[in-house]
This record gives structure tokens, C-alpha cells and sequence, in this order.
């Protein structure tokens, strides 16, 4: 079963990629993984020294509210400012 998951922004840094998605169906941490398992075999063994492209460190939780939804968003596009890539699928 595919994660029923609609993106609202990702954000691709140097050494990390951020999320805003709405997960109404699913668990964060499962359908987190799929795509995870998907980017891995898509990007092939990790450069040495690292043993793998994924940290143990993660911050995976629903936002609560339109508030903390706001600041996510507001924090993502200071990445982008920084120069990080990014895809939006926000209407504005």
C-alpha cells in the first residue's frame, strides 16, 4: 500500500533534507522509510567514509497547529535563502 502522503515543500541541503508534508492516513515514521528505501536504491552506495546516507538523528513529528506550520515553512525558506534547493507544491 502507498503512503497516502500530499507534500507541501522539501528542501534539499548540502547534508540534509527537510519535509512539510500532510500524512492524513498514514504513521510518519513508515511511509518516512519508503521514501528513504526509495532515495537509497536510487543513489547508490554512499561516498566513503560513510557507512550510510541516512543519520540515526531525525526530527519527525506532526505539526500541532496552522502556527507551527507557519514557522516550519518560515524556517525552510531560510534554507532556501542559504542557497539550498527546494520544490514546492504550496499554491501561493
Amino acid at each position: 500500500m502507498k503512503p497516502n502522503v500530499q507534500p507541501g515543500l522539501i528542501v534539499l541541503g548540502s547534508w540534509h533534507v527537510h519535509l512539510v508534508a500532510c500524512f492524513p492516513e498514514t504513521h510518519i515514521r513508515p511511509a518516512v522509510g519508503r521514501y528513504k528505501q526509495a532515495a537509497s536504491r536510487a543513489l547508490g552506495p554512499p561516498p566513503p567514509p560513510r557507512p550510510r546516507w541516512w543519520v540515526e538523528g531525525r526530527h519527525m513529528r506532526s505539526l500541532p497547529d496552522a502556527a507551527a506550520v507557519k514557522s516550519a515553512l518560515a524556517y525552510l525558506w531560510g534554507h532556501v535563502d542559504q542557497g539550498d534547493l527546494f520544490h514546492s507544491w504550496l499554491r501561493t
